[in-house]
């Protein structure tokens, strides 16, 4: 059944592959972004597509930009998110600060389903790969995980009310969807019996619509896949 999905992070690599493949499934399509023209001048012209410009999406935010973010949220069946920022040496609080103000809006909005993009491994487990723990999170992302672990906290300790799903891959690929190969998901932090710490985008937009598809798929659980 068709649906009215709402889209963050719309102009990011994994962000328009979630448009592209939720309108291609005959869904309405509202992508949430700052800068419209990154949407492509084709794109902006496909039937489905509505465009909601919000300059701040963050806790701080103004009044107005709270208030355009619920507007865009108003009728959608569902929120998806692909926000993320760049590696810094310093703090990253984008989704820190971006999550509360996302399910605030939500709230305003009278929306309920939640389908958020974070990562694996965003808090130290003794049974992570220590290839992760020991050199990619020291020396690359581990500010970017710690902000995903600080939005995955305030959904699992203060948002009851959301239905939430978290969708953590490992590192991302730009590879074509593959349907024909296995997409492991495991309810935690990392796949364990996962050899292969990579996944395509597009898979990754594909697993992302289907649990936005459904109400019960992976409901109020922070999810790994990879291939």
């Amino acid at each position: 059944m068709p649906m009215k999905l709402a889209i963050l992070g719309a102009t990011g690599p994994t962000g328009l592959l979630l448009v592209d493949q939720a309108l291609a499934r005959g869904h309405q399509v509202v992508a949430v972004v700052r800068s419209p023209d990154k949407l492509g001048s084709d794109r902006l012209t496909q039937p489905g597509l509505t465009v909601k410009q919000v300059p701040d999406m963050s806790a701080a935010a103004g009044e107005a930009e709270q208030k355009l973010l619920a507007e865009a949220f108003e009728g959608c069946d569902a929120v998806l998110s692909a926000l993320g920022a760049p590696g810094s040496m310093f703090r990253i609080d984008l989704m820190t600060d971006a999550v509360p103000a996302i399910v605030a809006a939500m709230r305003s909005a009278k929306v309920s389903r939640f389908i958020l993009l974070t990562a694996q491994c965003t808090v130290y487990r003794p049974e992570h790969p220590k290839l992760v723990e020991w050199l990619v999170k020291p020396l690359f992302i581990g500010r970017n995980l710690a902000d995903f672990w600080r939005a995955e906290c305030h959904l699992t300790e203060q948002c009851s009310d959301i239905n939430f799903t978290v969708v953590k891959p490992p590192r991302l690929t730009n590879e074509p969807l593959d349907e024909q190969r296995e997409v492991k998901a495991a309810e935690g932090q990392f796949v364990p019996e996962g050899t292969d710490r990579r996944i395509s985008r597009a898979n990754v937009a594909k697993f992302m619509l289907d649990c936005a598809e459904s109400d019960e798929a992976w409901s109020k659980k922070l999810v790994a896949i990879q291939f």
